[in-house]
């Protein structure tokens, strides 16, 4: 401030007055910031010193993974890092209902694989699902063996047999 050209009269003031009375600083002796280039602060950890690649894998610089019980438990032997698991645990379990589950999955599968195999199969068009002319063979939906597929609907196909 005793830069400025006013200062003397600013300081001189009765109010700045009044609230530098009780005051040490003596604005008049304070050094003046330089106008010249600043010097550049160089970082306080060592580690950014060197190579910044290096440097984000060094032990002090990594930060600890926080993961949900279940995705801990999906990640368990996959990684080497440390993690945090954050939150309530999830419900355990039931090894016997998996077990059905399971069981059902396979078996359902097994049966729809039985089905695709069969050669002769029960084919019903009906004249409503027909699109466009009656001549025309572009159906909106067909039933398949007593199950009926339609536009958006989704299936496997084995491309050998095509």
């Amino acid at each position: 401030m005793s830069d400025e050209p006013e200062a003397k009269s600013i300081l001189a003031t009765p109010f700045v007055r009044h609230l530098l009375r009780n005051t040490q600083i003596n604005l008049s002796s304070r050094p003046t910031p330089s106008r010249g280039p600043r010097s550049k602060h160089l970082p306080r950890n060592k580690a950014n010193l060197g190579n910044l690649d290096l440097a984000v894998l060094k032990a002090e610089n990594q930060n600890t993974t926080h993961v949900t019980p279940r995705i801990s438990e999906l990640a368990e032997g996959l990684f080497r890092e440390r993690i945090e698991v954050i939150g309530p645990r999830p419900a355990p379990i039931n090894k016997t209902q998996a077990f059905a589950e399971k069981k059902r999955t396979l078996l359902r599968l097994q049966e729809l694989c039985d089905n695709a195999k069969r050669v002769k199969k029960k084919i019903d068009y009906r004249k409503t699902d027909r699109i466009g002319r009656e001549l025309d063979k572009f159906y909106k939906a067909v039933k398949i063996d007593g199950c009926d597929y339609s536009v958006g609907s989704r299936c496997l196909a084995n491309p050998s047999l095509g």
